[in-house]
């Protein structure tokens, strides 16, 4: 069996742990509620290993297993904030010790901790490859993993080939033979021998913890983690050429379809889709107008007066839609063609068919269910405002070392996220107040936010991106660029580094009213922006790693910024639900455009 590293297949599975959980009891009774002490040697059963802490006094229930030899339920973990996984995958330590009936409760357990533990290294690189074995080799089982666990152990003494079903536990026999093909199991173990050695413990690896029961007994492990990361193609499984938004009830819109798990996937015609609500209303655009769409009900369609255009942003669970209004001035025209000058306001509509601008010079990007918005204001200091019908437009206020704010994403804590532009010379010396009444008067555009006009990608990226994207020449307005940056005779490369100048580089914020702003890092790159944030205060957006890779990410005040698996190329998370199911994209190893949806769940410690 070789394993191979470019597989494919319809739902890959990940394991992102900070910790992970073995956890070994052996249990006699189906009907026990205390795990007795094991009638083994202490050197076997001795595993002189650190306590996790806050890990005592656990409880734990077995199950009917799935991709394992048992499901663990675990009570006791600490509260967290991702999704909570009901079950934790289960294995035997001993082959000669039965494991109790699905339904059996134990308790009082504490946990150590194996990962710095040689002994344990190639159990722990087992657990984090095995899923990749058993795609790329279809003979694999459960109980060939479980076979192999043990002839690996290092407190166990167990050769398959030599086996009978007489000595080994009821899970392990079926029709009196081994459930386990004693080949399949030779060909895990030496790779696992091959390779073990050179694996390394780090932020998105499996690694194991003991369990400890009463003076000391053991026969079960339990793996699980911080959090698991589930990766669905969504063009594969229900398509989607794009996924924009996902509500609370998992659906999903993109483009101009709608995704339903339990109805499938529906056309909506002539609209581009840009948020969606919990109750399954779709905005969008069609031409210069919004349209309201909602299963089984007529569109609704918004129309500004005087030819003006009005695009959408996001709309809440009272139908309240934000966006911009876009209105042209054409300025002069020529043999080379039109020259127009274009007025951004914010505004908010309601199903009284009201039109309320908010904003004078800029846009609205987000609503949540208060009436409270987000967006972007040209007139006040550093641009980023909240805006509620009570208290009006208030800047997020002065900071020094950045020239501009960007909101994105507004929860229902009032809680914003988006990306804020760093002056690389005050890098270092970043502060930002509390939100304070917005005193200024309209300013003329930075030729950053020229460059974001000309170039189409106003709203859409950051100076910093742009002027990556300028680097390599992605844009046809390359003369205007360079006439904007004050010379014609400038290559384009010369023309991003001046862009890159001028943008200084993104980072993506988390602010709120008590705290004000909470700069939340990149992947180790340059640069990062926040698209989300739902109301258990998790972010999601996209970080550089390096020059030219960038990546989708999670991130909450427990753990930091954690890159989300993707299909091999750069990926984007673009929003994000209650539940921690994320919607974006991610290229694969071929360099396709592929919409994605992460589902995180809670696993363990």
């Amino acid at each position: 069996m070789e394993r191979t590293d470019g597989y494919h297949h319809k739902y890959m599975r990940f394991n992102i742990a900070i910790a992970s959980l073995v956890i070994a009891f052996f249990f006699t009774s189906c009907d026990s509620v205390q795990p007795i002490e094991a009638d083994l040697p202490a050197e076997k059963i001795e595993f002189n290993l650190p306590v996790v802490e806050g890990s005592q006094q656990l409880r734990l229930t077995i199950h009917n297993g799935s991709e394992s030899a048992f499901d663990v339920e675990i009570d006791g973990l600490r509260n967290v904030p991702f999704q909570s996984a009901p079950f934790r995958h289960g294995w035997s330590v001993f082959p000669d010790r039965n494991v109790p009936s699905v339904g059996a409760r134990f308790g009082n357990m504490t946990l150590l901790d194996t990962r710095n533990s040689e002994d344990w290294k190639p159990i722990n690189y087992l657990l984090n490859v095995r899923r990749e074995f058993a795609a790329d080799d279809d003979r694999i089982t459960d109980a060939d993993i479980q076979a192999a666990i043990w002839v690996l152990s290092r407190h166990v003494d167990f050769d398959p080939a030599s086996a009978n079903a007489g000595s080994l536990p009821a899970f392990m026999v079926k029709n009196g033979a081994p459930l386990f093909s004693v080949s399949v199991v030779n060909d895990i173990v030496q790779q696992v021998e091959r390779d073990y050695r050179a694996y390394e413990p780090g932020l998105l690896s499996v690694h194991a913890v003991v369990g400890r029961a009463g003076s000391g007994s053991y026969g079960l492990i339990v793996e699980t983690g911080a959090y698991r990361v589930d990766v669905t193609d969504l063009k594969e499984t229900a398509g989607l050429s794009v996924a924009w938004g996902i509500n609370n009830q998992g659906q999903i819109t993109g483009g101009n379809l709608f995704y339903d798990p339990a109805h499938g996937t529906t056309n909506m015609g002539n609209v581009f889709a840009r948020a969606i609500n919990d109750h399954g209303m779709v905005v969008g655009n069609r031409g210069n107008s919004i349209v309201i769409w909602r299963q089984g009900d007529s569109n609704i369609e918004v129309n500004a007066p005087g030819g003006i255009q009005l695009e959408a942003h996001d709309i809440n669970n009272s139908g309240q839609v934000v966006g911009e209004l876009v209105q042209r001035h054409l300025i002069f025209e020529d043999e080379y063609g039109d020259y127009y000058d274009y007025e951004y306001k914010g505004f908010v509509w309601d199903f009284n068919h009201n039109i309320r601008h908010i904003n004078e010079n800029g846009w609205a990007s987000s609503i949540n269910d208060h009436g409270e918005v987000t967006g972007l204001d040209f007139g006040i200091q550093n641009r980023a405002y909240k805006w509620d019908e009570q208290r009006g437009l208030r800047g997020l206020g002065s900071y020094s070392g950045y020239s501009s704010g960007r909101p994105n994403g507004l929860n229902n804590n009032g809680h914003l996220v988006g990306s804020i532009l760093v002056n690389s010379a005050q890098a270092g010396k970043m502060a930002m107040n509390s939100a304070m009444t917005a005193d200024g008067r309209p300013g003329e555009l930075s030729n950053a936010d020229q460059l974001q006009s000309l170039t189409g990608t106003r709203g859409a990226f950051d100076h910093a991106h742009v002027a990556e994207m300028l680097r390599s020449a992605s844009f046809s307005q390359a003369q205007e660029v360079m006439d904007l940056l004050g010379s014609s005779a400038v290559s384009s490369e010369e023309a991003g580094s001046l862009a890159w100048s001028i943008g200084s580089r993104s980072e993506a914020f988390l602010w709120n009213e008590s705290e004000g702003i909470t700069r939340i890092g990149t992947l180790g790159g340059d640069w990062s922006t926040a698209w989300d944030v739902n109301d258990r205060g998790q972010v999601v957006g996209y970080s550089s790693v390096q020059p030219g890779v960038s990546k989708a990410y999670i991130w909450d005040r427990d753990h930091g910024m954690l890159e989300l698996p993707g299909l091999g190329g750069n990926s984007l998370a673009r929003s994000i639900n209650d539940s921690g199911e994320i919607v974006g994209y991610s290229y694969d190893e071929q360099g396709r455009f592929v919409p994605v949806k992460w589902t995180v769940t809670w696993i363990g410690l």
